[in-house]
């Protein structure tokens, strides 16, 4: 994954409606962009994550392995989409792996000086669970 430095790229992603109604000010301010290539991992099945992404264009797949080493593909999704935010809102190694389809446009968040942000806006947390909830039902 590569970070990308197009400060008017940035700009122009941070006044996205979707991006303004779903993230608290201090969070926008705190993201940045990146680029992730075809096939790439972004999440490993049971790695710690220390952010998670919002996911501005192209397509991920998210799958399991099975202890038999078994690749089960679970969905794949198109942008917008975030990414990471079971992890966020348990704190514990990831329970699934994304990879990229193709190449991804991604709004970066690291945890580290935003977990607790997140997780005290309570605006923020009932659009995760409608997010959350949608992606259940489809």
């Amino acid at each position: 994954m590569k970070t990308l430095n197009n400060i008017t790229l940035l700009k122009r992603i941070k006044q996205r409606k979707d991006i303004k109604e779903l993230f608290p000010e201090k969070v926008i301010d705190n993201m940045y962009l990146c680029r992730a290539f075809s096939n790439e991992e972004l999440i490993r099945q049971g790695d710690k994550i220390d952010k998670i992404y919002y996911l501005l264009e192209g397509r991920i797949s998210v799958h399991t392995y099975l202890d038999n080493g078994k690749k089960i593909i679970l969905s794949n999704r198109s942008a917008p989409s975030l990414i990471g935010e079971v992890e966020l809102l348990d704190n514990k190694n990831a329970v699934l792996s994304v990879k990229a389809l193709d190449e991804l446009l991604l709004a970066c968040i690291d945890l580290k000086d935003n977990r607790d942000i997140l997780l005290n806006d309570n605006l923020f947390l009932r659009k995760l669970c409608s997010l959350i909830s949608n992606k259940e039902i489809s």
